[in-house]
C-alpha cells in the first residue's frame, strides 16, 4: 500500500514543480523567451540544432580547433618535474578503455564548441577502511543534452540526472567535472559559441536545401527558344532535338546556329538573387569562422586580402594559437585543477606542453634572434642571455663583447671554455646466468607455471570485477533516483527501495554473473592441469576433463554462497535509508549517504573478484590432482613483497588434504579464516617424491 500511495502523487509533484518553475523563471522572462523561440525555430526547421553535423564550415572549424588541441601533450606536474608513473598521470594517459589521452581532449574541445559545455564523469570508489573517496580510475564523457540538473531552494545543484530514453542515472556533483562557457541566461549550463550565429546557420541551411531540391527535382535551363508562331508539342520536341544535336557537348561550344523564321534564342543569365546567394554564403562563412576564432586561411579559404602563403599565413597561425587555442587550454587547465587535483587533494598540477608545437616554435626563433641582437649591441652580456635561455652561466660570460667575433674589450681572445674529457662507458654486464637444466620441478619450471596461472587468473578477475561493478552501479542508480524524487526521504521511498521482488532479481543476477566467470576459471584450470600432467610425464587419458571431477559441484556451491553478498548490500542500504529518514536528511545529504554506501561495496568488487576466481582455480586444481592420483602437493608463492608472512612457505609439501603450517589445506581454502585467504595469489604444484621413476625435462 505504501508503494501505491507513492505512485498516486505524480500529479501533485508535477504541479509543485511547474509552480516552482514559473516562480523561478518569471524573474527572467528574456531567458524563457529566447529558449522558447529557439525551440520553435527547431520545430520549424529554421535553426540548426547540431551545426557540427549539419553545417560544413562549423564542422571544419570545430574539427580544426579540437584536433590542434589534441596535438598538445597534457603533463601532470609536481613543481617543475613531469610525473608519469603515478595513478593520476596514468589516468590522463589512459582515461578509459575506448579513449586515448589525445581523444579525451579532442572530445572535450569538440563538446565545448558544439554545446558550450562538457561533462567528465568519474568512475568513483571508496576506501572500505577509512571511508574516504579515492581517486577515480576512469574518466568518461557524456552528451551534455542528456544531463539535467536538480537545484535546491538556495540555488545550488544537489544532483545531476543523466537521462537517455527511459534510463535515468543520478550523479553527484562531486563525481563529475562540468566545463562550461559563461551563460548570461542560465548560470547552470554553458552557452554554445554558435548560438549567436543561429541566423547565419539557418540561412545557409535553408539556401543549401533549396539548391539541393532544385538539383534533385528540376533545373533552370541555360536558355529559351521562342517563336512568334504557334508550335505544337511535336514540332517543339523536334526543334529542341535539333538544337541539342548541334550545340550540346564540349566539342560544339561556340558553333554558329541558324534559326528558322520567327525563332529566337534568349540566354538566361545569373540573376541578382543568384549573386546575393553567393555573397550571403561568403558572409555566413566569415561570421562562423570569426565566432569560433579560426582564420580562414587555415581552413582552405583564400582571397586577395589573406593569401595562403608567406608571412601572412605564419602570422595567422600564431593568432590562431594565441587567441583561440591557448585560452581554451588555459581554461581546461584551471578547471582540471579545481575539479580533479584539488578535489582529490593531489600534490600535482596539470599543464599543456607547448614546447614541441612548430607553430609556436617560430616565436622562440624570433626571440633568440632578438636576444642575440641585444648581445651584439651591448645591452646584454653572454650570461644574461644564457639566463634568459635557461642555460647555466659561463666563467667568461659577464664581460661585454663588442663584435660578432665575441672578443671582450681589453683582451685578445676570450678564455677557452673548460672542456671535460669524456668518461669511460660503464661496461655492459650480463644479467642472465646459465644454469644446468635438470629433470623434474626446477625453480624455473615452478615460476613458469605460476606466471601462466596468474596471467589467466588476472584476465578473468578483471572481467568479473567489471561485471560486478556495473551490477552494483545499476542498483545505485535505481536507489538514488528514488531518493532524489522528493526534497526529503520518506517512508514510501524506503518501501519502494526494499521491494522483495527487486532484490530477489538482483540475487539471481549476481548468481548469473558469477557462474559465467567461475566456469571460465574452470576452463583455464583444465588447460593448466593438462600442461602440468604432460610436463611431469603423467599418463592421462586424452579425453580427461575437469568437468568429470568434483570441481563442478564445488563451483555450484560457491555460486550459491556468493549470492549472500546481495543480502549484505540490501541490509546496508536499508540501514542508510532508515538513518536518512531518522535524521531528516534532504535529498542531497541522503544521496551522498547512499552514494558512499554503494561506493564502499564497489570498492570491494576487486577483492571479491580476486578471492573468488582464485578460490575456483585452486579448488579445481586440487580436484584435478586427486582425480588423476596425485597424492602430494607443495606450496608456491608470487615471491614478491606482497606475500603475507604466513604464506611465505615456498616448497613446503604435504599430502593433499593435510594442513600446511599456515593452517590451510591449500591456498584460498574455503574453510580458512578470511584474513588468511583474501587476496591470496599462491597456488600448489604436484610434489613428486624421489622414488618417482621418470620425469620429462623442462
Amino acid at each position: 500500500m505504501a508503494s501505491s500511495s507513492y505512485r498516486a502523487k505524480p500529479l501533485q509533484r508535477i504541479s509543485r514543480a511547474i509552480t516552482g518553475w514559473i516562480r523561478k523563471y518569471d524573474q527572467n522572462w528574456w531567458a524563457r523567451m529566447v529558449k522558447v523561440a529557439y525551440e520553435e525555430d527547431i520545430a520549424g526547421k529554421t535553426s540548426v540544432k547540431d551545426p557540427y553535423k549539419s553545417h560544413a564550415w562549423a564542422n571544419i572549424a570545430i574539427h580544426s580547433i579540437a584536433s590542434n588541441i589534441a596535438r598538445v601533450p597534457f603533463r601532470v606536474m609536481q613543481g617543475e618535474n613531469v610525473i608519469t608513473n603515478t595513478p593520476a598521470a596514468k589516468l590522463f594517459q589512459n582515461p578509459n578503455p575506448i579513449m586515448t589521452d589525445n581523444q579525451l581532449w579532442e572530445a572535450t574541445a569538440s563538446w565545448m564548441k558544439c554545446r558550450g559545455e562538457c561533462f567528465w564523469i568519474y568512475d568513483m570508489f571508496m576506501d572500505a577502511a577509512d571511508r574516504s573517496i579515492k581517486m577515480p580510475t576512469q574518466i568518461g564523457l557524456v552528451n551534455p543534452d542528456c544531463m539535467k540538473q536538480k537545484v535546491d531552494k538556495n540555488g545550488n545543484i544537489t544532483i545531476w540526472i543523466y537521462e537517455k530514453g527511459d534510463e535515468k542515472i543520478p550523479i553527484m556533483p562531486d563525481e563529475l567535472v562540468h566545463f562550461a562557457y559563461w551563460n548570461k541566461y542560465n548560470p547552470y549550463r554553458g552557452a554554445p559559441p554558435l548560438s549567436a550565429t543561429g541566423q547565419e546557420l539557418s540561412m545557409d541551411n535553408e539556401s543549401d536545401q533549396s539548391n539541393l531540391n532544385i538539383l534533385r527535382h528540376g533545373s533552370v535551363p541555360d536558355g529559351v527558344l521562342s517563336s512568334d508562331q504557334y508550335v505544337d508539342e511535336k514540332d517543339a520536341k523536334k526543334i529542341k532535338s535539333q538544337w541539342l544535336s548541334h550545340h550540346q557537348g564540349a566539342g560544339r561550344k561556340g558553333m554558329l546556329s541558324v534559326l528558322g523564321q520567327g525563332m529566337s534564342y534568349q540566354a538566361i543569365q545569373m540573376t541578382p538573387k543568384d549573386m546575393e546567394y553567393l555573397g550571403m554564403k561568403k558572409w555566413n562563412r566569415q561570421t562562423i569562422l570569426a565566432r569560433l576564432g579560426v582564420p580562414g586561411v587555415l581552413v582552405g579559404v583564400s582571397d586577395d586580402r589573406s593569401p595562403m602563403s608567406g608571412s601572412d599565413t605564419k602570422y595567422q597561425r600564431k593568432v590562431f594559437w594565441n587567441l583561440t587555442l591557448i585560452p581554451d587550454m588555459d581554461f581546461f587547465t584551471a578547471k582540471v585543477k579545481a575539479g580533479f587535483f584539488d578535489r582529490f587533494h593531489l600534490p600535482y598540477t596539470g599543464e599543456f606542453d607547448l614546447s614541441e608545437i612548430p607553430e609556436l616554435q617560430e616565436d622562440e626563433d624570433e626571440r633568440t634572434e632578438r636576444l642575440l641582437k641585444e648581445v651584439n649591441s651591448g645591452t646584454l652580456t653572454i650570461n644574461e642571455y644564457r639566463d634568459l635561455q635557461g642555460r647555466d652561466p659561463v666563467q667568461w660570460g659577464d664581460a661585454w663583447y663588442i663584435s660578432l667575433a665575441l672578443v671582450p674589450a681589453g683582451e685578445e681572445r676570450p678564455p677557452s671554455p673548460l672542456s671535460t674529457a669524456p668518461k669511460d662507458l660503464t661496461p655492459i654486464t650480463e644479467i642472465f646466468q646459465t644454469a644446468e637444466v635438470k629433470a623434474g620441478y626446477t625453480s624455473l619450471f615452478r615460476e613458469m607455471i605460476w606466471k601462466q596461472v596468474i596471467q589467466s587468473w588476472e584476465h578473468i578477475e578483471i572481467g568479473y570485477q567489471k561485471d560486478l561493478a556495473e551490477w552494483i552501479m545499476g542498483m545505485r542508480a535505481r536507489v538514488l533516483e528514488i531518493i532524489t524524487r522528493e526534497k526529503s526521504v520518506a517512508l514510501t521511498a524506503l518501501d519502494e527501495i526494499m521491494q522483495a521482488e527487486y532484490w530477489m532479481a538482483q540475487e539471481a543476477e549476481m548468481a548469473r554473473i558469477s557462474k559465467v566467470w567461475f566456469f571460465a576459471a574452470l576452463d583455464e584450470s583444465e588447460k593448466h592441469l593438462s600442461t602440468i600432467f604432460d610436463s611431469i610425464g603423467l599418463d592421462v587419458s586424452p579425453n580427461w576433463t575437469i568437468y568429470n571431477t568434483r570441481a563442478v559441484s564445488a563451483v555450484n556451491e560457491r555460486v550459491n554462497k556468493i549470492t549472500r553478498v546481495t543480502e549484505k548490500i540490501r541490509e546496508n542500504i536499508d540501514d542508510a535509508v532508515q538513518a536518512s529518514i531518522k535524521e531528516g536528511l534532504g535529498e542531497r545529504e541522503a544521496a551522498m549517504k547512499i552514494r558512499d554506501t554503494f561506493n564502499g561495496v564497489k570498492n570491494r568488487a576487486k577483492t571479491i573478484a580476486r578471492t573468488e576466481i582464485g578460490g575456483v582455480m585452486n579448488t579445481a586444481r586440487i580436484e584435478g590432482y586427486e582425480d588423476v592420483g596425485i597424492e602430494y602437493h607443495e606450496w608456491t608463492t608470487s615471491k614478491d613483497g606482497n606475500v603475507r608472512e604466513l604464506h611465505q612457505i615456498e616448497g613446503e609439501a604435504h599430502a593433499i588434504g593435510e594442513l600446511f603450517s599456515n593452517g590451510l589445506r591449500w591456498p584460498l581454502d574455503e574453510n580458512g579464516e578470511a584474513s588468511n585467504v583474501i587476496n591470496c595469489r599462491c597456488l600448489t604444484l604436484p610434489y613428486l617424491p624421489k622414488n618417482v621413476p621418470t620425469l620429462t625435462e623442462v
